[in-house]
């Protein structure tokens, strides 16, 4: 029975639903036609599925129907956030502010359809017989309040929402305050990374002007399910070993990447002057480069700048990556899909700017390829000693976050105000 269960969660991550027909055959409902292999697939375990799908009819036993997997991402995630401190570090949360009043019903609305059709927004986990687990529950209503503040209180009153934990087994894991000051009107939105990542915070703004535009609801909401698939795929990826080859790629480039602790722990120069260094690039050196590749100029400037502050030859850098390349319908979904690169240098003390950015390109477009590695699993393979108080590979990670400020959405007009999130995030990636 263990395959046959297996098949029908995969199949419901790919948004293929298997039910008995009433003469007792196997029937399925999916937005696009099966495979000559998912056929196959069926006709091969046919009985044991009829089986199963028999005793969920008739047993009401949810423990047989297929339910959607958490990713390896989502599970150590939950593990670091165990602790009450860490779990409320891991909140996100950024602001909309309106000029004019929106119809609060019609908001409330908008954000039910968005919470119905992505099925990452209605999910927790847990701990079951020792493994993490998703539950995923069907939710009405949509975690909004209104309040009046003034605005000298604002400031306040926003450092202790947004670092209020959730409760991870209780979804859904976001929540909404409309908050009206003798200035502006806001909406906070307060949501944990691990239903959520740096993408999704630039889509919700789209979708959300979309479903208040067209005054859509969630009884309107078709589910996606772009973040089951990318659960599925990495733990086939990982059952199957699709990530040996990558593997291998981070374990030879790691094998000689320098501990952190050698220059972060550096005392500082008694001279407060010996310690200020700049270095400038210059904008002509960069004025050829398109608006998207200018990240490896800011990359290569990070590198720069960390390499003759602390005086540092050789590091490693974490990039933050999207990581959704895996099936186009995660560019349309919210979740938390995104990971982290290590990238390495040399040689950042003797280096010309322009050269390490050709150095920086070259080694960045290497690992990109092989980005779906969770970083736990880059972690591994390098085999380095351990430390449990310091982050493996390396302690500074680089997030290269795209906010369209300016931005028009005429359906919902607002403008971004920037996100906060206080509390330091120090911990170890298991």
């Amino acid at each position: 029975m263990g395959i046959a269960l297996k098949l029908l969660q995969s199949m419901q991550a790919e948004g293929i639903f298997l039910h008995l027909t009433d003469d007792g055959n196997l029937g399925y409902e999916a937005q696009r036609s099966l495979t000559s292999e998912e056929i196959d697939r069926l006709k091969d375990n046919k009985s044991q599925l009829v089986t199963l799908l028999k005793a969920s009819v008739s047993n009401d036993d949810t423990s047989l129907k297929p339910t959607p997997q958490c990713s390896i991402s989502q599970e150590n995630m939950y593990l670091l956030c165990q602790q009450s401190s860490i779990n409320a570090s891991y909140n996100l949360c950024f602001s909309l502010c309106f000029e004019q009043q929106p119809d609060i019903e019609r908001l409330k609305n908008a954000l039910a359809f968005i919470q119905t059709q992505q099925p990452a927004l209605r999910s927790g986990f847990e701990r079951q017989d020792g493994d993490v687990v998703m539950v995923r529950r069907a939710v009405d209503e949509v975690p909004f309040e209104s309040i009046q503040l003034l605005e000298k209180d604002y400031d306040s009153w926003l450092n202790k929402v947004s670092q209020t934990p959730f409760d991870l087994s209780s979804p859904p894991l976001w929540k909404f305050v409309f908050v009206e000051t003798e200035h502006t009107r806001r909406l906070v939105i307060v949501v944990h990374h691990i239903v959520w990542d740096g993408w999704s915070s630039a889509l919700f703004r789209e979708k959300l002007s979309q479903a208040y535009g067209q005054n859509l609801s969630a009884a309107e909401a078709q589910e996606h399910s772009g973040s089951d698939r990318f659960a599925q795929h990495q733990r086939d990826a990982s059952e199957q070993g699709e990530w040996q080859q990558s593997r291998e790629y981070w374990k030879t480039l790691l094998a000689s990447a320098p501990m952190q602790n050698e220059w972060l722990t550096r005392k500082a120069p008694k001279s407060s002057l010996a310690g200020h260094v700049e270095h400038h690039i210059g904008i002509e050196q960069i004025n050829h480069v398109q608006p998207h590749q200018r990240f490896n100029a800011l990359l290569s400037a990070w590198f720069l700048a960390l390499g003759r502050q602390y005086r540092c030859n050789r590091m490693v850098l974490g990039v933050a990556v999207a990581n959704r390349d895996c099936h186009s319908e995660l560019e349309s979904s919210l979740g938390y899909f995104n990971n982290v690169v290590p990238v390495i240098q040399n040689h950042l003390l003797t280096t010309p700017a322009k050269q390490l950015m050709e150095s920086v390109k070259g080694q960045w477009l290497g690992s990109i390829a092989h980005q779906g590695v969770p970083f736990g699993h880059i972690v591994n393979s390098a085999q380095r000693e351990r430390n449990s108080h310091e982050n493996p590979l390396t302690q500074v990670v680089i997030g290269y976050q795209s906010f369209d400020w300016d931005e028009d959405y005429a359906q919902l007009p607002h403008t971004l105000e920037a996100a906060k999130n206080v509390s330091l995030r120090q911990h170890s990636s298991t």
